[in-house]
């Protein structure tokens, strides 16, 4: 294993990654190759709930979140042995089935002899017999076809990675495939044509960027790294994930999934949810559609924010639209973070030009602290609107940002957002028509890593506001949206009264690709809106549905305004 570097030379290091990625986001993305595991160290004896792993020599001891075991497979093809840890709870009969693919698969003379049939052989195969066949491939993949130098070349087919992983089993001779992604796209494509629903996915070890595979079970989750078998027992595909990151000592804020080496889905988990609420990063399209229906100001020249949730603490001090932000977020049971400590440094102001243009520059430096570790990043960002006071009315936003942690991305993303809206006035009412469509960069295939911008969120709807009263007032915007995988509805409603500010709203959402869930959410508040003060309490609470596995988060915040 490599000397790991010292803070000063890691913090260095994410300041040149992040410079570089401002222009070049795959030579970020593309940092780091996982150092191959070594199998013979993969496992100490572990049990559900309270799990010590082995990894490489450490011990790791995980508690909280869903119980999973975490086993191995490896075959030996100087002996022609399976090997696989106990916690598979295969029988004898059950493991040779397996270990005589693998046979067949290494003997010229075997009855397995191309790709086709070897997905024939492994369909009668029990599901956990499928993982730990997987997973014995995985492991001679990794000691045979990987390779370091080669990452930016397509995936190649599934003959050539059967022909490969043959000759290595008969020869001995490596085999070059490519790296992690290319080895868990063959195999994702094998465990989908052998009848258990897989993708390749992004995560991060402690060394930076990794791909495994991740596989729906019928009472749970996979997850195969090389040799390396998660069973986690729940369907929450965020859930798993964050098991294998807390067991990996990584953290990281979003997943990119990818089958047939294409990309298909990202998901932002909680903590990279919590991280972007932070630093004022809004990765939909709510803050396009805000410049199109609101014509707010910029704040008073200085301005104080305390911010007091369950998971979020933060205090901001803006002077003329220069910043500063101190806070820290705090993970739950199950997440790898544990806390992370953040400062931000940075302008952000809105400009009037001409009484009917507006711009809004964005730009701010990131530092922060994990246990044993530090972050580094930046977000930048740009929205301009048009606002008059009848008719149309056209706005745009181009937004980016990065958090690293030593070779590793562990958030990052770039926006590019245009919309309309067309706003009639009528006696004390006022209707707001519009629609937004929002893209994102991402890469579109594992190996080339080319990225271009992809459909990300198309939303419309309409605000309508009502004048009850002199200080009276009532707002309501129903709204659709429609994301990669998502299509849902919503409604926001909004009623100010004298000092008084109440406002609701709630989505749900149906998704298209089952590696992401339906969602819904609802959130309420209460304001006290005084001359130079803005008191509130907000609440907020977000489901998800996988495979019918439902899971409601709830939190609860403080929120100060004090203006100056």
């Amino acid at each position: 294993m490599r000397n790991k570097p010292g803070r000063l030379q890691r913090i260095l290091c994410g300041v040149a990654i992040a410079a570089a990625s401002i222009f070049n986001p795959l030579q970020a993305y593309s940092q780091e190759a996982p150092e191959k595991p070594e199998t013979e160290q993969i496992l100490e004896k572990k049990a559900k709930g309270k799990i010590n792993i082995k990894i490489n020599g450490r011990a790791i001891e995980s508690k909280g979140g869903p119980n999973y075991l975490h086993s191995y497979a490896a075959f030996s093809r100087t002996t022609d042995s399976l090997f696989v840890g106990s916690e598979m709870n295969l029988t004898s009969e059950e493991k040779t089935e397996v270990e005589e693919i693998m046979e067949d698969i290494k003997s010229p003379y075997g009855d397995i002899n191309s790709y086709q049939e070897l997905i024939d052989s492994s369909k009668d195969l029990s599901e956990r017999q499928k993982i730990v066949l997987l997973a014995a491939i995985g492991d001679v993949l990794n000691l045979g076809s990987y390779d370091h130098n080669n990452w930016d070349y397509p995936v190649f087919p599934q003959d050539i990675f059967f022909q490969n992983l043959q000759n290595y089993l008969l020869t001995g001779n490596e085999n070059p495939l490519g790296q992690c992604g290319h080895i868990a796209t063959h195999l994702e494509r094998l465990a989908n044509d052998a009848g258990i629903r897989s993708s390749a996915v992004t995560g991060a070890r402690e060394g930076g960027m990794h791909f495994f595979v991740i596989s729906k079970l019928d009472n749970g989750t996979a997850i195969i790294d090389y040799g390396a078998i998660y069973i986690v027992d729940t369907k929450n595909i965020e859930k798993a994930l964050e098991a294998y990151q807390k067991s990996a000592n990584a953290i990281m804020f979003q997943h990119l999934f990818f089958e047939d080496a294409k990309f298909k889905y990202r998901l932002t988990t909680k903590d990279g949810k919590k991280f972007l609420d932070f630093i004022g990063y809004d990765e939909s399209a709510k803050t396009l559609k805000d410049s199109l229906t609101q014509k707010g100001i910029s704040p008073s020249d200085i301005e104080l924010n305390i911010n007091l949730e369950d998971y979020v603490t933060s205090g901001e001090m803006n002077i003329c639209g220069f910043f500063a932000k101190v806070g820290e977020i705090r993970g739950d049971s199950s997440s790898a973070i544990g806390k992370m400590e953040l400062a931000q440094v940075g302008f952000k102001r809105k400009f009037s030009l001409f009484d009917f243009l507006y711009i809004t520059p964005d730009a701010s430096f990131i530092t922060g602290t994990i246990p044993n570790d530090s972050v580094i990043g930046y977000n930048l960002g740009l929205t301009a609107n048009i606002s008059n006071e009848t008719g149309f009315n056209l706005a745009s936003r181009i937004a980016r940002h990065n958090l690293i942690r030593g070779e590793t991305n562990v958030s990052q993303d770039l926006l590019v957002g245009a919309g309309a809206s067309y706003r009639i006035p009528a006696e004390k009412s006022l209707i707001i028509p519009y629609l937004t469509l929002q893209f994102s960069s991402v890469p579109q295939q594992i190996g080339t890593y080319d990225y271009a911008l992809t459909f990300d969120e198309m939303r419309a709807g309409t605000v309508i506001d009502i004048l009850l009263s002199d200080n009276t007032k009532l707002s309501f915007e129903p709204y659709y949206f429609k994301k990669l995988c998502e299509d849902g509805f919503g409604a926001d409603a909004r009623f100010k009264t004298g000092n008084l500010e109440l406002n609701a709203g709630g989505y749900g959402s149906i998704s298209g690709y089952d590696f992401c869930p339906n969602k819904w959410g609802v959130n309420a508040g209460l304001s006290l809106v005084l001359d130079k003060i803005k008191l509130g309490i907000d609440y907020k609470l977000e489901g998800t549905d996988y495979d019918r596995e439902i899971e409601n988060n709830h939190s609860l915040g403080v929120k100060g305004t004090f203006n100056f």
